[in-house]
């Protein structure tokens, strides 16, 4: 059978991985309607009546389709459509419409689901001729928290718009543009009841949301009392915001300096896998720190993966943060390779009230297997993995496909993550420039464990069988199968196809509104290689040499792919279709369609013993070209249900290849799009032996620290 499209899914399986968990601050979505400011990202017309009911429609089928719990937590999903769909017609503007959506889905008792208008930025990118336009958000380089029922400045970032501005640390916030602070506190308290405070901090950034170089007035009374009006000019970012997709763009930083003369400390946000290389950079180039202090306060999550990517760098053993449950699939776990070179020492972990998703399933990973100590206030509790949609006439949905849990069962959803010492910010000790949560956290570095003091929790590791060997069995098959895959063959144009050397395939891969690109080398007769680069994930390589198979990414490092990753990575040979009997046990067909439009058969490969499991293929009998598979992909992180549909063939000098092809898994939607091929092109032989790491981007210029 024809081998390319199954196993483009088995390229693209550490990116699903990696992608599952995506998640936008919660002030930016689900806060937006308690919040939204004039300089917000607006709309581009207020849709009509019948264009909302067609955006309702699109994201309540969406959200029930998706979501992991078919009982949809026990709310009467039916119900909230009858109760809220009539009401659309009365809807006087987006702005309302948007809050009755955002009122709708709140009955779900979710973070991480919202309805959101056309993004400034995304509209942007769309211009008449196709070509993407520079995003253009500024930063304001200060953070905010809510203290005392007061909107305080907790952090004013060196050499930033919020330092020209004459703000400092300490500082109250009166109004933003106009907008009292204390109107904002009222408005998301009254939404979000015991977690408020959290969402303080969004509710501030969005309110300071627009280009580089626009212009707020901020009332803020400093230190001694005195009220002053000062004017903030958006800078543009050090970092690029992060793109995601449907979901917007969400702007970065990064910080790593040396505290206390030996302490290496860490900030970053948000939780983008592009950030990783900066990170490995500021420990590698402090190995000699005595302790670590990781800060995660005000950080939004982002990437799932990050926290599987983080950690690895501080642990020596496999481990396991926790899974997501998802709906009709086994559940997939957060499993950590160990790196390398892995930071040794002790390791403290700061966390806040605006420490969600990603990064509290990071901090609770760390503090559960007992590698980190917590230090700072009870996080956001907004724990569940996401996916971003587009919805008819440029809104955008965020809806949630996955539950997670710690390995011990526990949920972070609702509950956040408790410190192993609660300590909360002090507005006086900030006007002094001090931050007490770091103090307590310096001060405690005793207390908390080096990695030779954790012990394995995780279960147990799951351990791929040896691959196949490379001769077997004729696969057996019986007369009318035998026919059909004659068929096939000439259809695929085998006898042309394997008068070639080599091919490589150029592609484009779109995940979300996120896109990428990827590259495929196969080389005659069974070497492979592949990279797939993608926004806030980064560089994805793997390779085959004709007998072992690597893969190096952001989330894993390098690692080498055994059992069923392996023979699947054999499978893909460049001869593969030719040899099919070698790798499978069994070929059948199962299925039988003649008066479907078009008639199609289902054909069930079965691997041979330990490369897998079976494989689903729908081939048209009127041109016997494949159209779709159904197939699982396993590894320890668990077993990954997909289905690939190809919607179009094309011919590169006069061979069919798969163009056009969709890839749904986990909630997720996966777009490739062949552009180009070429044939017996010259091809080094290195591109095929394990990836070597690139070296680290050089780690930031230490700052003076006056903690």
């Amino acid at each position: 059978m024809r081998n390319s499209n199954r196993n483009l899914l088995f390229r693209i399986f550490i990116i699903l991985i990696a992608i599952a968990g995506i998640w936008l601050p919660s002030c930016a979505s689900t806060s937006a309607a308690a919040s939204r400011p004039a300089a917000a990202p607006v709309v581009r017309h207020d849709l009509t009546p019948a264009e909302r009911h067609e955006v309702f429609e699109a994201a309540w089928t969406t959200i029930r389709d998706k979501h992991y719990d078919k009982n949809m937590n026990g709310v009467d999903w039916n119900a909230v459509h009858e109760r809220y769909a009539p009401r659309i017609d009365s809807i006087r503007n987006d702005d309302d419409f948007t809050n009755l959506t955002g009122d709708m889905v709140h009955e779900l008792g979710h973070s991480h689901v919202a309805i959101m208008p056309p993004s400034e930025e995304n509209d942007k990118e769309k211009k008449p001729d196709g070509a993407d336009a520079a995003v253009n958000i500024g930063a304001s380089g200060i953070q905010a928290a809510a203290i005392k029922n007061k909107v305080i400045i907790s952090r004013v970032e060196a050499g930033s718009a919020g330092t020209k501005a004459g703000l400092r640390t300490g500082d109250e916030i009166v109004a933003i543009g106009g907008r009292r602070m204390d109107e904002m506190i009222r408005a998301i308290a009254s939404k979000f009841k015991a977690h408020w405070e959290g969402f303080v901090p969004y509710g501030v950034a969005e309110l300071l949301t627009d280009d580089a170089g626009a212009k707020f007035d901020l009332d803020i009374v400093r230190a001694n009392g005195e009220a002053e009006r000062v004017v903030l000019i958006l800078d543009k970012p050090a970092i690029p915001p992060a793109d995601f997709g449907h979901l917007g763009h969400i702007g970065a930083s990064f910080e790593a300096r040396m505290i206390d003369g030996d302490i290496l400390y860490i900030r970053f946000t948000p939780c983008i896998l592009t950030l990783q290389d900066q990170i490995e950079a500021a420990l590698a180039a402090h190995r000699s720190a005595k302790a670590c202090i990781l800060d995660l306060r005000g950080n939004p999550g982002g990437v799932g993966a990050m926290a599987m990517s983080v950690t690895r760098l501080f642990v020596n053993v496999p481990e396991e943060l926790g899974s997501m449950r998802m709906r009709d699939q086994e559940p997939q776990r957060f499993f950590v390779y160990p790196g390398e070179a892995p930071f040794e020492g002790p390791l403290v972990v700061l966390v806040d009230g605006a420490t969600g998703s990603t990064s509290e399933i990071l901090s609770a990973g760390l503090q559960y297997i007992g590698r980190a100590r917590i230090i700072g206030t009870r996080t956001m509790g907004a724990a569940l993995p996401s996916v971003g949609v587009e919805l008819p006439h440029g809104w955008r949905l965020q809806t949630v496909i996955a539950d997670y849990h710690l390995p011990n069962g526990k949920s972070v959803e609702g509950d956040g993550v408790t410190p192993d010492l609660t300590v909360e910010l002090n507005a006086i000790l900030l006007q002094k420039g001090r931050d007490s949560v770091l103090e307590a956290a310096v001060r405690g570095l005793p207390r908390a464990p080096r990695l030779a003091d954790i012990r394995m929790k995780s279960a147990e590791r799951l351990v791929n069988g040896p691959a196949g060997k490379a001769s077997r069995p004729a696969a057996a098959m019986d007369e009318e199968t035998v026919a059909l895959y004659k068929k096939m063959s000439e259809a695929a144009h085998v006898t042309q196809l394997l008068s070639h050397k080599n091919m490589k395939q150029y592609a484009t891969i779109e995940i979300m509104g996120m896109k990428g690109t990827s590259e495929i080398v196969k080389a005659a007769p069974n070497k492979t290689y592949s990279k797939t680069e993608l926004p806030m994930v980064g560089e994805i390589i793997q390779t085959f040499d004709g007998e072992r198979g690597w893969s190096l990414n952001p989330i894993q490092g390098i690692q080498e792919l055994k059992g069923s990753q392996l023979a699947m990575l054999k499978r893909d040979r460049f001869d593969a279709t030719a040899r099919m009997g070698e790798f499978y046990k069994k070929v059948e067909i199962v299925e039988r369609h003649p008066e479907s439009d078009p008639p199609f058969v289902v054909v069930t490969a079965t691997p041979n013993d330990g490369d897998g499991d079976p494989l689903k293929i729908y081939v048209r009998t009127s041109d016997y070209l494949p159209f779709k598979t159904d197939m699982t992909v396993e590894s320890e992180m668990g077993k990954i249900h997909a289905i690939t549909e190809i919607a179009e063939y094309k011919e590169f000098d006069g061979i069919p290849q798969p163009s056009k092809i969709l890839i749904k898994t986990s909630g997720v939607e996966v777009s490739t799009v062949i552009e180009r091929v070429e044939w017996d092109v010259p091809v080094d032989e290195k591109l095929f032996e394990k990836p070597a790491k690139k070296k680290a981007k050089k780690a930031p210029k230490d700052e003076k620290s006056d903690k």
